[in-house]
C-alpha cells in the first residue's frame, strides 16, 4: 500500500469529489424545483462518512514507519495486560527443559 499512497489518496480524493458534485446538483434541483429530497440528506451522510474513512486511511502518516506504527498501535498491549497474559497462559515445562537451539 506505501508505494501505492499517493495513487489511492488521488483515488479516494475523486470518488469524494463526485459525491460532492452530485449533493451540490440535488441542491440545485431542489432550489428549482421548490422541493426537498431524501438524496440530499442520503449524499451529505455519503460524503461525511467518506471523508471520515478518507481520514482513518490516510492521516497521521507518510512514511512507511508511520504507517506500521499506525498500524500497530490498536492491538499494542501494556506492561500489566501482557504481564497477566504471562501468568494465566504460562510456557510449557518442556521449553524450558530444552537443550538444543529451537530456533
Amino acid at each position: 500500500m506505501f508505494d501505492q499512497r499517493a495513487k489511492l489518496e488521488a483515488w479516494f480524493d475523486e470518488r469524494i469529489a463526485v459525491i460532492e458534485q452530485a449533493r451540490q446538483l440535488v441542491n440545485r434541483w431542489e432550489l428549482i424545483a421548490e422541493t426537498t429530497s431524501k438524496e440530499r440528506e442520503l449524499l451529505e451522510c455519503s460524503n461525511d462518512e467518506a471523508g471520515k474513512i478518507r481520514a482513518d486511511v490516510f492521516d497521521g502518516w507518510k512514511t512507511l514507519e508511520e504507517l506500521e506504527s499506525k498500524l500497530i498501535a490498536p492491538f499494542q498491549m501494556s506492561e500489566q495486560e501482557l504481564r497477566e497474559l504471562a501468568r494465566l497462559y504460562p510456557p510449557p515445562q518442556e521449553w524450558y527443559e530444552e537443550q538444543g537451539k529451537p530456533f
